[in-house]
């Protein structure tokens, strides 16, 4: 057994998982066991430039040795000590991240709608399951029942692109086959998208609109017939504006 002297723990990766509790700063020698440990990856042997250890029943592999295995770039931010793995800025947010604000309008005889009411919620979004042609989406955004249905989103802004897949569930039942679902995108209340008629086990659609002038992103479910026909969006992402 060694004594392990100087390696700054920030760079290492525990094989199991545990529990750290974040602290003051302080400096601790360790007894750790060095024991000739390979790095096998898909039955090859890697090369690692650091010596993996074992300390207090756990393997650790230093996280450069870690990120050059799956080509991801590892940097060092001594200003706020922290590890940065790929990118330093979030490239992507998928829309369970964005709080939103979600309406039910019920229709009136003379063809109007009135809100019958609202709540904010920001957890609804992302743990909500969606089946569509089978498939089961975890990432979705549901749509239920017979009325108008939309979902507010504040983008400030902020994003270039939306991308989502759209489709009706398949715990679907339409009355006749015409019965469908359509779903609208607006920017500040001006159309950017309208999908064709959706209907249970017909498929689904991709899209990817453009959002760069967007505030305020609004999804809006319509029922075409009298079915109670439930759609989901899912996977749905938007893209971070790059800096200027």
């Amino acid at each position: 057994m060694r004594k392990f002297l100087g390696w700054v723990v920030v760079f290492l990766v525990v094989v199991s998982v545990a529990t750290v509790a974040l602290a003051s700063f302080t400096d601790t020698k360790i007894d750790v066991s060095f024991r000739n440990i390979r790095i096998i990856r898909n039955g090859t042997v890697v090369k690692s430039e650091f010596e993996p250890f074992i300390y207090n029943g756990h393997v650790y592999v230093a996280l450069k040795d870690i990120a050059k295995i799956f080509s991801t770039p590892v940097e060092w931010d001594s200003d706020t000590n922290s590890v940065i793995l790929g990118s330093k800025t979030k490239k992507y947010y998928s829309l369970a991240e964005i709080p939103f604000t979600e309406e039910k309008l019920e229709e009136q005889p003379d063809g109007s709608f009135v809100n019958t009411g609202s709540s904010f919620n920001e957890a609804l979004s992302g743990v909500r399951f969606a089946t569509i042609n089978g498939e089961v989406f975890k990432d979705s955004l549901l749509f239920g029942g017979s009325g108008k249905e939309y979902f507010k989103f504040p983008l400030d802004q902020k994003f270039d692109y939306l991308s989502f897949v759209a489709g009706v569930t398949d715990n679907s039942i339409a009355i006749t086959p015409d019965d469908s679902v359509t779903i609208k995108i607006f920017g500040d209340s001006k159309l950017l998208y309208a999908s064709p008629p959706l209907k249970p086990g017909k498929g689904a659609v991709f899209v990817r609109i453009p959002v760069g002038n967007v505030n305020v992103l609004t999804i809006e479910k319509d029922i075409n017939g009298n079915s109670i026909l439930n759609a989901a969006i899912v996977n749905a992402k938007l893209t971070v504006k790059k800096e200027q």
